[in-house]
């Protein structure tokens, strides 16, 4: 039978338990290891020639402007995991989102393209690099006393910025107030 690996939070608490596991599956000792995105980044095997993506377009679905290139990095990092020796590798992607920009240039591994759509998409937004962008997080146990200390301080940090951009503060500042996070 097919020995397999798990590498996730659950299953890596300890500090050497991410050598272990890995350390188990470069030796042969497993032919499968399944895990989270922490196995996508930075892991050479030479043996490994299939690599699969459940889910694909999950980080899509991330209010964030940068979930796009987060996708198509993950996607592109996790494709140079396979046949990365004499082997020919393959990478199986699922997702219900296939002809997405981020599915679409990682498929056909575009950097160019997906580089040239994506700073596009970001002028068209307003987004990073095309202005500056500030985010404030706050935690707490208390939703209501969180919520109005996140609407005191946005307050007076549009005070601030209205005062430091003077006369030009209505042509080049956008504000969204507080809003819970994703």
């Amino acid at each position: 039978g097919v020995n397999a690996l798990r590498m996730d939070t659950d299953t890596v608490r300890g500090k050497n338990d991410t050598q272990t596991i890995l350390a188990a599956f470069a030796s042969g000792e497993a032919q499968l290891l399944i895990g989270t995105q922490m196995i996508a980044k930075g892991l050479d095997f030479p043996n490994v020639t299939l690599v699969g993506v459940v889910a694909a377009d999950s980080m899509l679905r991330f209010p964030d402007y940068r979930s796009t290139e987060r996708t198509f990095q993950l996607l592109t990092q996790v494709a140079g995991r396979a046949g990365r020796d004499s082997s020919p590798g393959r990478v199986v992607i699922q997702t219900y989102s296939p002809n997405h920009p981020a599915i679409r240039f990682a498929k056909s591994h575009d950097y160019e393209g997906f580089f040239r759509y994506e700073l596009l998409e970001r002028q068209k937004a307003l987004f990073p690099p095309f202005s500056l962008y500030l985010r404030v997080l706050f935690t707490g146990s208390d939703e209501q006393q969180v919520f109005a200390s996140g609407e005191s301080c946005g307050a007076a940090l549009e005070t601030e910025i209205r005062a430091l951009l003077g006369k030009d503060a209505n042509r080049d500042l956008l504000l969204i107030s507080a809003s819970p996070a994703p």
